[in-house]
């Protein structure tokens, strides 16, 4: 029986990926050399691949598209391509190729049914390392500056420098690390009312109009299609708890309208109307 071996490397051949060897079909296809042993590894490889279709044998190579779209899923979840590369026990450039491709040709339409397995068999897996969408923590933030605190209090709360704190509450930074999205959520949650005193919103805060933690849903924050809500009416039941628990504390009408997303005018009025009632 006559077997085909690789041979010497192939001096003509110009691939930037590899050098292929005289006596293999990537030479015979890649570098369209027609030697006698590149001529006989592919003919060897076409009979190979005829006889496992006629058997029913599965084939080596598979349709991309299921590896590369459930690729595509978890990076959107948070996992980066080094982190799906090492869960699926694949090399980083197999996962590369998958979804972007080389500089001389787009993404892979086939892999090996083995890879594909690994790829369709890694689960999400979302630590504190991993990077999430960054919207709902910036709302949150937001909406505590607006509530009065210092950015250099937040930004020491999440351990942030300054400068990075200022890009993340500014919108400029589309995805934060988990861990850090969870502690400014679980940090709204304990200071959404404001530091002692109810000073008002920030400069910043005031003069990028930012919502107040008042405006907001929590079952909606995170929602990209969520928006703040407008001033409500004075004589509406919530409205007028949070009016009579910013006066029990002491604040005037000026800190509660900055506090509350509303104008100073309709807080004064809002204030007459419960004084009376309450007359």
């Amino acid at each position: 029986m006559t077997t085909t071996s690789p041979g010497p490397l192939n001096e003509a051949c110009r691939c930037p990926r590899a050098r292929h060897r005289h006596g293999t079909r990537a030479c015979y296809v890649a570098d369209k050399c027609r030697c006698a042993a590149c001529t006989r590894a592919n003919r060897r490889g076409a009979k190979l691949r005829e006889y496992a279709r006629t058997h029913g044998a599965p084939p080596p190579l598979v349709d991309a598209k299921p590896a590369r779209d459930h690729c595509l899923d978890l990076m959107a979840a948070g996992m980066g391509c080094k982190t799906v590369a090492r869960e699926a026990g694949l090399s980083k450039g197999v996962i590369q190729r998958l979804i972007w491709g080389n500089p001389d040709r787009g993404p892979s339409k086939r892999i090996t049914r083995a890879h594909s397995d690994a790829i369709l068999a890694t689960g999400l897996r979302v630590t504190g390392r991993y990077r999430v969408d960054a919207l709902g923590t910036i709302r949150r933030l937001q909406a505590l500056s607006a509530a009065g605190w210092r950015h250099e209090t937040m930004a020491g709360w999440l351990a942030m420098s300054p400068k990075n704190f200022a890009r993340l509450i500014c919108g400029r930074q589309g995805h934060v690390a988990a861990w850090r999205a969870r502690r400014a959520a679980a940090l709204y949650e304990q200071h959404w009312r404001g530091p002692a005193g109810h000073p008002g919103p920030t400069a910043r805060a005031a003069r990028e109009g930012w919502a107040p933690p008042l405006a907001w849903d929590d079952d909606t924050i995170d929602d990209p299609d969520a928006r703040p809500a407008g001033a409500r009416r004075p004589g509406e039941r919530r409205d007028m708890h949070a009016y009579a628990d910013l006066l029990d504390i002491g604040c005037t009408a000026d800190e509660i309208a900055a506090h509350l997303g509303v104008s100073q005018m309709r807080a004064r009025n809002t204030i007459q109307t419960r004084t009376r009632r309450a007359a």
